[in-house]
């Protein structure tokens, strides 16, 4: 074919792909995504500090500007995995989105900010990639963010969080004390398994001694946290606010 008869959109196309790889291009969307992402959570987190608000405007226009990634990818490539996925992450994240909301979890932003994370990075079947890591490092994250502001919070208010300790720790006496009697049953039991049964040598035998250990001691420590929690809630986390002070999800 003569250069002349050759249109400059083919021309373009032509140097798009002799210059710029299929895996190239994928990869310049994924940091794309995960840039977008970044810089969404960053702008969420701080005027939700600032305000205890997470702005819709934000939360929308990550979303469409997803939406239209995504519907881009699928066309490029004319493989709809990529809507697909994107619509897989949005389901899921509106599945836990609504879940904290409507348990009071979560305020209106919160839920929204997750949508748009979950069309933004989407998900293939089964679970696993970019979403799955999101949700795991949230955790994580999360976790640790929440036991030091726990602790801030009862060192700040350490002369009323402590007589609440003691109350919470008298009305829960019974729950206490079969918590105690599960942990030190399911102790001396697996001792007992492993010493006489060859059959807790095998692996399987060695997860059902590990998970008679485990789960009874995670449910200890649940419920010491749940007695410092609820005492600290009480001095720091409850205030009396007037009904025009309140904001969605409050």
């Amino acid at each position: 074919m003569a250069l002349n008869n050759v249109s400059s959109s083919d021309l373009a196309n032509v140097i798009i792909i002799v210059f710029i790889p299929p895996s190239l291009i994928k990869d310049m969307l994924e940091l794309i995504i995960l840039t977008i992402a970044t810089v969404l959570c960053t702008w969420g987190s701080i005027t939700d500090l600032q305000t205890r608000e997470v702005p819709d405007l934000l939360n929308y226009v990550v979303l469409a500007l997803a939406l239209f990634l995504r519907i881009g990818a699928s066309i490029w490539y004319l493989d709809w995995t990529f809507m697909v996925d994107g619509l897989f992450g949005f389901a899921i994240m509106l599945a836990g989105g609504m879940a904290l909301y409507y348990s009071g979890q979560w305020g209106g932003g919160d839920a929204k900010l997750v949508l748009a994370i979950g069309m933004l990075l989407g998900s293939p079947l089964p679970l696993n990639g970019l979403l799955f890591s999101f949700i795991i490092n949230s955790l994580f994250a999360g976790g640790i963010y929440g036991l030091f502001y726990l602790g801030y919070l009862w060192r700040k208010n350490n002369e009323q969080v402590l007589p609440n300790i003691q109350s919470f720790w008298k009305k829960t006496r019974v729950m206490r004390t079969y918590l105690l009697g599960i942990w030190i049953t399911a102790i001396l039991s697996s001792l007992a398994l492993l010493f006489f049964s060859s059959f807790f040598l095998t692996f399987i035998g060695q997860v059902l001694i590990e998970s008679m250990f485990v789960l009874p001691t995670v449910a200890l420590i649940t419920y010491f946290l749940y007695i410092v929690v609820r005492a600290v809630e009480q001095v720091a986390l409850l205030v009396h606010v007037l009904p025009a002070q309140l904001t969605e999800g409050d």
